[in-house]
């Protein structure tokens, strides 16, 4: 009887400490005195900015204005960008599942394909103030924050940043519209800020290598903004800065600006660089600058690859790869050429912030974008022209 009692005691303990544990554990409090320096840390909730992920309100006004003026190339960019079937206030929503994965077996696109409708109806609201935008976006925001309870499969990590768009909906909605999310108690959150924080947030809390790090990082820092959550955006920082396989350091080469996959292809070389760009931005709406950070490594990264993939010719260290390469077949003995000159419109909000913003000349990166062969994205072209 006695060893069932203590059996059943350590049952009912374990099912209570293991959600804490797994969640709360990873993130300790980094600060000046620890190991390493982190810049950029935070001590109180109100140090964030808000809306202050990927856009802030004078973004958001940029852009608003641009339409209403018919000034381009928003002008233009608006029309395409208000066509497409996730800017609909009439989207229909995908099946909202207690359980989605990505990996050997990937329930995760509806989830993906919702995040990105909330968002263009988020951003479509604030361009037109259109109350039926408003109510799509929050629908589908509420749906998968009291719904969604688990989130599985070998690349859920991965899984996790592809619903980017979600957080970055929310923070909009509740930061320019009083938006009130369902579920929202001093109880407890039952809703979307809990699975952020219970279902979202424990995906990537144990940073992988290069592009699945930078990644996780990048997605730690927007949960972090909506949560408020001081730690784990000291946590990010830290591990954007100092992690040697998942942050700026794994990603890319400070001397040279190759990146740590430039002997695997382009396509995963240009995603991580992608990510550190839009990582670097959301830092930098939050008051910050990381494009500067380790003498501007992200530039050095940027300009590199924007080189090769404007076939010109860079020098290669096969000597340099990502942690772990051995599990893809690396290191590499040459660059690669697959998916060489394939560009993705993100190349774009590089070429403007670093012109236009920082007022920096980017010429690798200028050349590039001059050449007009990456997939169009009224999306991108609407809310990062400058």
């Amino acid at each position: 009887m006695h060893g069932l009692t203590i059996s059943l005691l350590y049952s009912i303990a374990a099912a209570w400490l293991v959600p804490v544990y797994a969640q709360v554990g990873p993130f300790f409090p980094v600060h000046h005195s620890g190991a390493y320096d982190v810049k950029f840390t935070k001590t109180f909730n109100y140090e964030f900015k808000h809306p202050g992920i990927d856009f802030t309100h004078d973004d958001l006004e940029r852009v608003r204005e641009g339409v209403m003026q018919q000034q381009e190339p928003w002008k233009s960019a608006w029309e395409r960008f208000i066509a497409l079937p996730g800017a609909s206030s009439n989207y229909t929503m995908s099946k909202v599942m207690e359980e989605i994965s990505r990996g050997v077996v990937t329930t995760n696109r509806g989830f993906e394909r919702d995040g990105w409708a909330a968002l263009y109806n988020t951003i479509a609201w604030y361009i037109t103030r259109d109350q039926a935008h408003f109510d799509k976006a929050s629908s589908i925001i509420n749906a998968w924050g009291t719904t969604l309870k688990r989130f599985t499969g070998l690349d859920n990590s991965l899984g996790i940043h592809r619903g980017f768009a979600f957080v970055n909906a929310a923070e909009i909605l509740r930061s320019e519209g009083g938006w009130i999310e369902e579920g929202e108690s001093y109880r407890g959150s039952t809703g979307f800020s809990g699975m952020l924080y219970w279902v979202m947030a424990p995906a990537v809390v144990s940073i992988g290598q290069s592009n699945y790090g930078i990644a996780m990082v990048q997605s730690l820092m927007a949960i972090s903004i909506y949560l408020e959550d001081v730690v784990m955006w000291n946590y990010a920082m830290n591990e954007y800065q100092n992690n040697v396989c998942g942050g700026i350091k794994g990603l890319i080469h400070p001397q040279t600006g190759q990146s740590s996959e430039s002997g695997r292809d382009q396509g995963h070389v240009q995603f991580g660089l992608s990510i550190g760009l839009h990582a670097s931005l959301i830092v930098w709406n939050q008051g910050h600058d990381l494009f500067h950070f380790e003498s501007s490594t992200l530039r050095r990264g940027l300009e590199y690859s924007a080189k090769y993939n404007a076939n010109e010719t860079v020098p290669y260290d096969p000597r340099y790869a990502r942690c772990n390469s051995r599990l893809v077949a690396g290191p590499w003995p040459k660059i690669s050429e697959v998916g060489r000159s394939e560009l993705s419109i993100w190349w774009l909000a590089a070429r403007e912030f670093y012109t236009k913003v920082l007022r920096e000349h980017v010429p690798s990166v200028e050349r590039l974008t001059n050449l007009e062969n990456y997939s169009p994205d009224p999306f991108y072209e609407l809310m990062y022209s400058r």
